[in-house]
């Protein structure tokens, strides 16, 4: 500060200004990009958050850090504020920063690996299945069924003797895997619907264990995967986080999504996402030894058992059809306009996948009160053709997925 007396001689005073808080975050936040040791990132983080009160902004830009932190101290020291886009840019370098890791590589040694199963041959343990079918088919119920079955260590279908025991291991001979914890995530019924459909399984002699049965309502949680803000990259979501978080604390062996189209916030077309959430999830599944059951529908193109795009069908390890297929006239009759066979339909349980079994093919079911059975050779509701029933158990079962492959 510049002062004069009465004789017109000026002198200067120099006043210590103490900087502020920013000015001294701003400060340091210069010098831990400058470190002769290298970047500080606890400094970077620390100080970054000092500026901005701890809060996130959404659109991170690309800019070297070190002058995005100088034009920072150099805006306090005038008395500006810090550019949000440099704030941006140092949010985006402490990010990549957080996210460099090194690349886990395991050496190619042969050795022998023996499959686990949760149902030998069709359900593959710690992996992803796929279960499709046209609405109101019976799929939710055949799923439910399946998770009940395991809940309890009992048997899934099991009245024709044709399905294997529940799940097993041949590392050391056989030896069944006792009763599992399974969570049924629910986009579409309310747990008091899956208890009521629970009972009448109870009620049938299907065993279960309620304990191990856990029923996560997700109709108001939302998608597990989509997009945080528009047109950005879909991931998983704070609700696929909070189910994953839960079915790991319960130790669940099966995950069932019900259904993949409510469930799925992001493209089914886009071969890049579905490629991406499938696997995401199979490494979750993977890593947690949680198998996951995803329920879909198929589109209304004849012929096709799944929607979306082909990186669905490579992204599962396990599919499942349940067809409903209609008697044909049984050949009596003089033409198609005085046919007088009574319709039938029976339901056919087609293996359609299998990555880690040679074994595909299918089974007759038949359903009587809500309670899915096997049926020997055909389902009782199915009558008498002999030529339909020819028909359905010599077609390919892959044939359903030629158009889509």
């Amino acid at each position: 500060m510049t002062t004069g007396d009465r004789n017109g001689h000026f002198s200067t005073t120099r006043i210590e200004v103490e900087p502020t808080e920013l000015q001294r975050a701003a400060y340091a936040l210069t010098e831990a990009f400058g470190s002769p040791e290298g970047v500080d990132w606890v400094s970077v983080e620390v100080n970054y958050n000092a500026l901005t009160g701890g809060s996130e902004t959404e659109s991170p830009l690309v800019e070297q850090g070190r002058s995005a932190a100088s034009r920072i101290n150099e805006a306090l020291l005038a008395g500006r504020q810090p550019s949000p886009a440099d704030l941006d840019a140092i949010r985006f370098v402490l990010e990549q920063a957080s996210s460099v890791r090194e690349l886990p590589l395991s050496d190619g040694i042969p050795v022998r690996y023996w499959q686990s199963w949760l149902i030998e041959n069709w359900l593959p343990r710690s992996c992803i299945a796929m279960l499709t079918g046209d609405g109101g088919v019976g799929k939710s119920r055949l799923a439910l069924q399946l998770a009940w079955a395991l809940s309890g260590g009992g048997q899934w279908l099991g009245e024709a003797g044709q399905m294997p025991p529940p799940g097993c291991d041949y590392g050391v001979g056989f030896e069944a895997l006792e009763a599992s914890k399974i969570v049924y995530a629910s986009w579409e019924d309310s747990p008091e619907q899956i208890r009521g459909r629970l009972y009448w399984l109870e009620q049938a002699g299907k065993s279960g264990n309620g304990e191990n049965f856990k029923i996560a309502d997700m109709r108001a949680m939302g998608h597990l995967w989509s997009a945080r803000e528009r047109n950005g990259v879909p991931g998983i979501t704070r609700a696929g986080e909070l189910l994953r978080a839960t079915a790991e604390e319960e130790e669940a062996r099966l995950l069932v999504v019900d259904t993949l189209g409510v469930a799925n916030g992001a493209s089914e077309i886009d071969r890049a996402q579905v490629g991406a959430f499938f696997a995401d999830w199979a490494a979750w599944a993977d890593e947690v030894d949680c198998a996951v059951l995803l329920i879909a529908h198929p589109p209304k193109t004849v012929g096709v058992a799944y929607s979306g795009s082909t990186g669905i069908l490579g992204g599962v390890r396990a599919m499942w059809t349940i067809e409903r297929v209609r008697r044909d006239c049984n050949g009596g009759c003089s033409s198609k306009k005085n046919c007088t066979c009574e319709p039938g339909f029976a339901y056919r349980l087609v293996n359609a996948k299998q990555n880690y079994s040679e074994r595909t093919g299918s089974l007759w079911l038949t359903n009587r009160r809500g309670v899915w059975l096997e049926s020997q050779g055909r389902s009782p509701d199915y009558g008498e053709s002999e030529s339909g029933e020819q028909a359905q158990d010599n077609a390919d079962p892959t044939d359903m997925f030629k158009d889509a492959l």
